[in-house]
């Protein structure tokens, strides 16, 4: 994969960044489907406890309904960082640090492990989060690349030119 005018980017990884790639995917919005679980849940619970009265109440039902919000809040809100955790301490290569060339030819990452080059065509979608760049080669996996990295804001500029440029697929930047 040529070069040419291009940027090179030296990234450590953290666990943080893991988070970005949920943030940017479209699988995030699963999370208000369990919230909204969780809150039928937590109403149902409550209208039986208020209509059976506390002489009355069935507590199985309501022990149901209560482990049923407690499963929704926890999938919610710890399964998206558990899984962050899970692909960075068990991956060599996600704690490895890389050095990438990003050029209208692609994206190519170098680290002491691996040596991989990707072609515009291998990614799916492109976002921007606050915190990284994003580039999808499925729905749930890609290259992160954390703006910590960046040395100056005219990199970011200059990054965000070459997809508008090179990437034929779906992208959402956000300058």
């Amino acid at each position: 994969m040529e070069n040419g005018t291009g940027l090179v980017l030296n990234v450590r990884p953290a666990l943080k960044d893991q988070l970005e790639l949920w943030k940017g995917s479209r699988f995030r919005h699963f999370q208000w489907a369990f919230y909204a679980i969780g809150f039928v849940y937590a109403y149902l619970a409550l209208a039986e406890f208020l209509n059976a009265g506390a002489e009355g109440i069935n507590v199985f039902t309501v022990g149901l309904y209560g482990f049923v919000v407690a499963f929704a809040i926890f999938a919610a809100l710890f399964v998206p960082r558990m899984r962050a955790r899970l692909m960075f301490n068990h991956c060599p290569l996600a704690q490895e640090a890389k050095q990438y060339s990003i050029s209208s030819a692609g994206i190519r990452c170098e680290s002491k492990l691996s040596t991989a080059e990707y072609q515009w065509g291998a990614y799916v979608r492109v976002v921007e989060t606050q915190k990284a760049f994003c580039f999808y080669q499925s729905p749930i996996h890609g290259v992160i690349i954390p703006k910590r990295c960046f040395s100056a804001s005219e990199e970011m500029v200059q990054l965000r030119g070459i997809v508008r440029a090179h990437f034929g697929g779906k992208f959402c930047l956000l300058s």
